[in-house]
């Protein structure tokens, strides 16, 4: 039963759309008659007249759209990090170092040295001369009046003249007389005649003794060398051993640490917006020129 009752309205459905179909056919026939015109008789027969129409109809059109998308972009960043550094260095440190050291120091230094001291010698020596004609006579002024006499030449050989001191012995039996002193002066290398006398008497026995002469002296001098003891001193350099300290820089190893910055390569990614260019379609109406041909008779 309810599907004899369902059969009706598709019936009913079909035949409306078919009727409105014949109507939209002949819309469009009345249209198109409209404008190209209906078919002109010519008394005879039926002639087909064509005319150019514009005829809309549905197309797809590409067109270019930048649209925005969303991607990661990474790369290689140097991130810096801190970590701790260790290593030994040489820590600097001061240490006093003595030692025994020669420090020098002025001083003299004295000794006795033979030094040639050129001089003269000079001594005081007789002049040399020479006794000649030597006489003992006895003559007599008087008869009772008797002298007794010695002379006698005094010759100086010396290069200069001088005073001659002079004397003689008489000498009898008991008694001892002596004459004298005289001096006179005698040139260089010349002589002179000197005598002594004595009262002596008659008949007595008279001994005569050599005149004793007393020359002049003179200064002899001759150049001569004495080494003379002398006390020599030089200034000279010492040393005395003295102790000597000074300060030193001495080094010991110690670990330090200390932070520093290092950098890694780190990949890095980030969200971005980016741009592509993108094809779309959109369906647009466009229009074609047709050639319509009536089946009417064409009038005129």
């Amino acid at each position: 039963m309810p599907k004899e009752e369902e059969t009706p309205k598709k019936v009913k459905g079909n035949k409306l759309s078919t009727i409105l179909k014949i109507a939209f056919v002949v819309l469009i026939i009345v249209v198109a008659f409209s404008i190209v015109g209906y078919p002109r008789l010519t008394g005879h027969a039926i002639i087909e007249c064509e005319k150019q129409v514009q005829t809309p109809y549905e197309a797809q059109e590409s067109y270019t759209v930048n649209e925005p998308y969303n991607t990661q972009e990474c790369s290689d960043v140097q991130v810096p990090y801190t970590t701790q550094e260790c290593s030994n260095v040489q820590v600097p440190y001061t240490e006093q170092q003595c030692g025994y050291v020669q420090v020098p120091y002025n001083a003299q230094e004295c000794h006795n040295i033979q030094v040639p001291v050129n001089s003269q010698s000079c001594n005081y020596v007789y002049y040399t001369y020479e006794i000649s004609n030597l006489k003992n006579t006895g003559f007599s002024y008087l008869p009772w009046h008797i002298y007794c006499e010695i002379s006698f030449t005094l010759n100086n050989h010396e290069t200069q003249g001088g005073y001659f001191s002079y004397q003689a012995t008489f000498k009898n039996v008991s008694t001892t007389i002596q004459r004298g002193l005289y001096t006179e002066w005698i040139d260089a290398n010349s002589a002179k005649d000197l005598s002594l006398t004595y009262n002596c008497k008659l008949g007595e026995d008279i001994i005569y003794g050599t005149p004793q002469v007393t020359p002049p002296q003179k200064q002899v001098c001759s150049p001569t060398t004495e080494w003379v003891t002398q006390q020599q001193c030089e200034n000279v350099i010492k040393y005395n051993s003295a102790q000597q300290c000074q300060a030193v820089t001495k080094y010991t190893s110690q670990n330090k640490c200390s932070d520093v910055t290092k950098y890694r390569t780190e990949n890095q990614c980030s969200n971005v917006v980016k741009y592509h260019d993108v094809t779309k379609y959109r369906t647009i109406t466009k229009y074609r020129t047709d050639t319509i041909k009536s089946f009417s008779a064409c009038l005129g």
